[in-house]
């Protein structure tokens, strides 16, 4: 998985004073013989893009949790070194999770990939935040009737 950076902005708060700066950065994903590979992100709300922020990096880099220190790593190359990429390799039967609220979730990018060992079931309904349980259910059937 290739972490890089899209492009750094600084930001402001409501009193118009200057806030650390901002890391946008894209994923890519490649396959054991360095293929790209198309991962299907249609789900993800596409005006929020990744980001990291300074302050954030320098939280993490002072963090003793082993979990902290892989975001630490992932993002201050991707913000400070020259590449601005960082590389991250998963073992063979493991799987790296991310959240579909990107900036705001605990995964992989924090505690690194899941042995498949750890993984206890599937997905078999997706519910898209503001539907309702019954509408999720009758899509989720329509499309095992259809594919059937």
């Amino acid at each position: 998985i290739r972490f890089y950076l899209l492009r750094q902005e600084m930001t402001q708060d409501e009193d118009e004073s200057s806030l650390p700066p901002r890391f946008y950065y894209g994923i890519e994903v490649f396959d054991e013989n360095g293929k790209n590979i198309n991962i299907d992100q249609s789900y993800l709300d596409e005006s929020r893009e990744m980001y990291c922020t300074a302050a954030e990096i320098y939280y993490f880099s002072k963090q003793e949790n082993e979990h902290f220190k892989l975001y630490y790593e992932i993002f201050k190359d991707v913000a400070y070194d020259p590449s601005h990429e960082y590389i991250y390799t998963v073992e063979d039967d493991h799987y790296f999770v991310m959240g579909d609220n990107r900036n705001n979730s605990t995964d992989s990018r924090y505690f690194g990939a899941v042995s498949s060992e750890d993984i206890a079931g599937s997905v078999r309904i997706i519910m898209p935040y503001g539907s309702n349980l019954f509408s999720a259910i009758w899509n989720t059937l329509k499309k095992y009737i259809n594919q059937g």
